[in-house]
């Protein structure tokens, strides 16, 4: 896997982090509640039940990037798959922004007014993956986005974080690859001679200048049967064309529930910290579930 490194520092793993605090919270609660409560039993038991999940998502993060192989767009398998190039943007597209942060292809923000969390949102555009052997769409809706760029900035009480995936920028991606072509397009003759004759009918005096051969000013029946068969022909054409373009690839999320990862980091480096972060939840397990154990002996 050759694409450049980036930081990579426990910011970028917000929620190993805050899983991580979840953990000292229960730990505090476990110490602090009476002894045998309800209270204390509850948090007991929380800590190696939150530990045993977080591993085993660490561990299936972890198996799926070290996993799977690295694919070139070009021979890429349909399914399950692991890219690597550069971002771009579609035809015609313009590059995202939001806030200070330089051109992107996608982003995420929080804002915060004295410390408290009062708007967020990201960007949903589909960009492009560049390796070159060909490119790739990808749909960034349900992505975990990991070692994005990021930029703080802060004016008065307010203060705004924003994560980014910079045009041009190294990214590795895995997940579902499906490859459509011109052929396997579903196409609705009906439905499309309708569209077509309702932008027609948006420019009535064009219709009447092409299609009124009395000349009394209106399409009458008939006329309106050789509109609806210059319509009939326009969508044929159309189709044709359709049907010749090039073959689109694309990267989205797995139906199936699989990790789909957008990331500027090191693959290799990815791999190393969801396992590093696998076995630490692991090690909050047993503790807690030995801890647990001995609470329920003393009871």
């Amino acid at each position: 896997m050759q694409i450049s490194l980036s930081s990579f520092d426990f910011r970028q793993h917000l929620g190993n982090g805050a899983i991580a605090a979840g953990y000292v919270a229960l730990i505090m609660l476990t110490l602090h509640a009476d002894y045998g409560s309800w209270l204390q039993t509850g948090a007991a038991l929380a800590v190696p039940g939150v530990g045993l999940t977080a591993a085993a998502l660490a561990f299936r993060r972890f198996h799926a990037i070290a996993d799977t192989p690295t694919a070139k767009i070009a021979s890429a398998p349909q399914g399950y798959v692991e890219l690597t190039g550069h971002c771009g943007l579609l035809p015609g597209a313009r590059p995202l922004g939001f806030a200070n942060c330089p051109p992107c292809v996608w982003y995420r923000y929080r804002v915060y007014r004295d410390d408290r969390l009062i708007d967020s949102g990201q960007s949903h555009d589909t960009f492009l993956l560049l390796d070159g052997s060909g490119e790739c769409v990808v749909d960034p809706d349900l992505a975990e986005v990991v070692g994005a760029s990021r930029r703080t900035s802060r004016r008065d009480n307010y203060t705004t974080r924003i994560e980014y995936l910079r045009l041009d920028a190294p990214v590795y991606a895995i997940g579902e690859f499906h490859t459509l072509s011109g052929t396997e397009l579903t196409l609705d003759r009906s439905q499309a001679i309708r569209e077509l004759l309702g932008e027609w009918k948006q420019d009535p005096n064009r219709l009447v200048e092409r299609y009124d051969i009395d000349g009394d000013g209106e399409i009458g029946l008939t006329e309106w049967q050789a509109v609806r068969q210059a319509a009939a022909q326009e969508v044929k054409v159309r189709f044709a064309e359709l049907r010749q373009r090039p073959d689109t690839h694309l990267l989205h999320a797995p139906a199936d529930g699989r990790p789909f990862i957008l990331s500027c980091s090191d693959p290799d480096r990815l791999a190393s910290r969801f396992r590093l972060w696998a076995w630490f939840h692991t090690a909050v397990f047993v503790a807690g579930f030995v801890a647990a154990l001995t609470l329920a002996a003393r009871g």
